[in-house]
Formats: C-alpha cells, structure tokens, sequence
C-alpha cells in the first residue's frame, strides 16, 4: 500500500506533469499539520480523559497488586532461604497464584484499553477529515496535503489552526 509520503510526491507530479499552465494557474493548495491538529486539539483531550475515566480506576489496581506481588515474591525469597516449611510452602503457592491472576488482568485490561482507543482515534480521525473537508470547501483549495515530505510552504496555506478551531466546536 502507499504511505502518505509517496502519495504527497504522487499528487505534486501529478500537479507539475497535467498542470503546467491550466492547474497550476488556477490551483489553490493547502497544507495541514495532522499531528498538531489531532495532538492539540479539545476532541483529543476529551478522549484522553474519557479514557482514563473509564480505565484510570482498574490501571491503579493492577499497579497496586503489582507492588503487592514484588512485596510477596521478597517475602517468599527470603522465607525460603531459611527453611521450607508450611508457611512458606503456602507462601509460594499464593505468589504463583496472585502472579497468574495478575498476568490475566494485566493481558485483559491491555486488550480492552487499545480496543477502545482505536475506537477513539476512528472518531478523532472521521472528525478530523470532515474538519478538513469543511475547512478546503470554505476557503476553495483545490488540494491539501498534508504536511510531510512538503519542503516549503507560506503561513497562508497552513489550515492546520482553521482545522483544530473546527473540531473544537
């Protein structure tokens, strides 16, 4: 598949090669910087929150019984080193236990935590595209590009603002 690279230079050889006096003429081009409109946009922040709303909560306790897991595994360690006994055969078994426990929490919370955060840049992403549909049709670019692999480009073509001022409606 193309990266966005390969297109942007696909697009300007398209533009030099079919519209050397008719396109060029007459071509209104824009740049956007998707990084920066995404990374500070409000519609990122929101979904940054909405996520650590909903997973801050399960991502302490899974911190929490992993410090008490390390306390445990010293605790075993150095009973074990004394002697083997009940205690510290009870001791190993609940280490054993509480660390396979934590190993499935840990896998479970990770996969709900990237499924949902792929849902939220598919959102982010779709509102971004329309940011950027809305922002060329108002202002009559005939192009936008976005902002790798462009060498130059003069402040007026940068919609980059117009489209974060957008999505944070």
């Amino acid at each position: 598949m193309f990266n966005k690279h390969t297109i942007n230079i696909s697009l300007l050889l398209l533009a030099m090669i079919y519209g050397t006096n008719s396109f060029a003429a007459g071509a209104r081009l824009a740049f956007i910087d998707m990084r920066k409109a995404i990374l500070e946009s409000a519609t990122k922040k929101k979904a940054d929150e909405r996520l650590n709303k909903e997973f801050g909560k399960q991502e302490s306790q899974i911190k929490a019984d992993s410090k008490k897991l390390k306390e445990l595994a010293e605790k075993v360690k150095k009973s074990g080193r004394k002697n083997i006994d009940d205690s510290t055969f009870k001791a190993q078994q609940t280490f054993v236990k509480l660390r396979r426990k934590l190993l499935r929490e840990k896998q479970s919370f990770t996969r709900r935590l990237k499924k949902r955060q792929l849902e939220e840049k598919k959102k982010i992403n779709k509102k971004v595209m329309g940011a950027i549909a809305s922002v060329a049709k108002k202002g009559n670019y005939d192009v936008v590009l976005v902002n790798k692999g462009i060498i130059y480009k003069s402040a007026s073509a940068d919609i980059t603002d117009k489209v974060k001022a957008l999505m944070d409606k």
